[in-house]
């Protein structure tokens, strides 16, 4: 009976064998390979009456190695009037917005909304994503005044694996701030910009963004200052002579409920070149 046992067990280990080197890998990685690493930079703000969603793609995997198999990113908001019945943790109180394609952003994007009016489709919502290098960028037009909105975003992997979420601050959408007008000039050492604002709506803490292109460019997503300006007066010292620029600008406010900033004002071109001698 012993002798019995004894060649059972063998005969079960002789069988494990294969099993175990069949090439089957799914025990071989952990689960954290097949998962994203939360997207860090999820940011919103208000521009004008919209909100722009902005994000970068993760490059890591969740167990901070490289990510090969990104496919894409679900967006999703949460909107509640002050005094409404407010909860982030409940999943119906999100709705998903945005369905995006990594390789194919700019693409239009179906999303249902049967609860809302629809002007393109039937029971279909299209919108688009716009991809500025590694940046990913929605606007978001469907924004009462004084609504409190909050956006969550996860990343896909082509495997099935989905990131942890990335949370938005809760902000409220406020009153549109009106754009600047603005006047250029060469100087020996680059373009003075100099930001006429409409001192009947100014609000305390507003500061400014400057934008430039070169003929033949898009406006860029970026202002040309690092920090917002708090002078009315900047120069741009990184030209060219012989190059033609284009300028614009925006009036820019920090809140407790988000940063809001303005739409670009009309451009104003120069032809950069040395101002006569006197």
């Amino acid at each position: 009976m012993y002798k019995n046992y004894v060649q059972t067990i063998f005969l079960l280990l002789l069988l494990l064998v294969p099993i175990s080197g069949c090439g089957k890998r799914g025990l071989l990685f952990p689960p954290e390979a097949l998962v994203p690493a939360s997207v860090s930079d999820l940011k919103a703000r208000q521009i004008g009456e919209d909100f722009q969603v902005v994000w970068s793609a993760p490059s890591k995997d969740a167990r901070g190695a490289t990510l090969n198999d990104l496919s894409g990113f679900q967006l999703f908001k949460r909107q509640f009037k002050t005094g409404e019945e407010d909860c982030a943790a409940c999943d119906d109180s999100w709705k998903l917005i945005a369905d995006v394609d990594k390789d194919y952003p700019n693409g239009v994007v179906k999303i249902e909304s049967p609860d809302e009016e629809v002007p393109y489709g039937d029971d279909f919502k299209y919108r688009r994503v716009t991809r500025v290098g590694n940046l990913f960028v929605y606007t978001d037009s469907y924004v009462s005044i004084g609504d409190n909105l909050q956006y969550k975003l996860l990343a896909l992997s082509k495997s099935g694996g989905v990131s942890k979420p990335a949370v938005t601050e809760v902000m409220k959408k406020q009153e549109p701030l009106p754009s600047p007008m603005i006047k250029v000039e060469a100087s020996v050492t680059g373009v003075l910009v100099k930001v006429i604002s409409h001192s009947k709506d100014l609000r305390k803490g507003v500061t400014y963004n400057i934008y430039r292109r070169k003929t033949g460019e898009s406006i860029p997503f970026a202002p040309l200052n690092k920090t917002s300006l708090t002078s009315n007066n900047w120069e741009d010292t990184n030209v060219e002579i012989g190059q033609t620029y284009y300028y614009s600008a925006t009036t820019v406010l920090k809140t407790s409920a988000g940063e809001i900033e303005s739409v670009r004002s009309p451009e104003v071109s120069i032809v950069f070149a040395l101002p006569p001698l006197e």
